[in-house]
């Protein structure tokens, strides 16, 4: 599976992180979320491959959120070494 961080705009309590986790997780490549909204971030992770656009549509029809950016983090040791 893959890690993304997400930043999203327009978190500001509890229930905002809770509409963020229901839209994101209601697509079906989104296997695990976390919302923090503190931080105005999220990290997901993801099976297969879900384009930004997407998850942003999602964000929308839950609220006025924005997603900044959407960044893959490789925490993988596959390529270790390899050059």
């Amino acid at each position: 599976m893959d890690r993304y961080l997400l930043q999203i705009n327009g978190m500001r309590c509890n229930a905002c992180s809770a509409k963020v986790h229901g839209a994101l997780i209601s697509i079906s490549e989104i296997e695990s979320v976390e919302v923090d909204h503190h931080q105005n971030s999220a990290v997901i992770l993801v099976r297969g491959r879900v384009e930004a656009e997407r998850v942003q549509l999602a964000l929308g029809q839950v609220g006025d959120f924005t997603l900044t950016e959407m960044q893959f983090e490789d925490n993988s040791s596959d390529h270790a070494g390899n050059v």
